[in-house]
């Protein structure tokens, strides 16, 4: 099922978007979410290993240290969640 005009990459985000939310949601309504943060971006990019490749080692290793930080700021974009969670506490918190 794809939408008119849309390419792979429209597809990808979408989907890692869409993944977070469900992600998120897992552990509905028995546990709450302590905290989220993602792991890499453009792991499942074809060309991100070639291009890699071709950079000079230290501009390669910072361009992957730029990328691993964003996805720890911005999990809903990042290839691999880790999430903590926490069993909910009731409203007289018997917990």
């Amino acid at each position: 099922m794809h939408r008119r005009g849309a390419t792979a990459l429209d597809w990808r985000v979408y989907d890692v978007q869409q993944n977070a939310r469900v992600v998120l949601r897992l552990g509905e309504p028995e546990l709450e979410l302590v905290e989220c943060r993602g792991i890499s971006l453009l792991w499942l990019f074809h060309r991100w290993t070639r291009l890699m490749e071709v950079l000079p080692r230290p501009l390669a290793w910072s361009t992957m240290t730029v990328m691993d930080r964003i996805a720890y700021r911005m999990p809903a974009i990042a290839d691999v969640l880790v999430s903590v969670w926490r069993p909910r506490r009731d409203g007289d918190g018997r917990g």
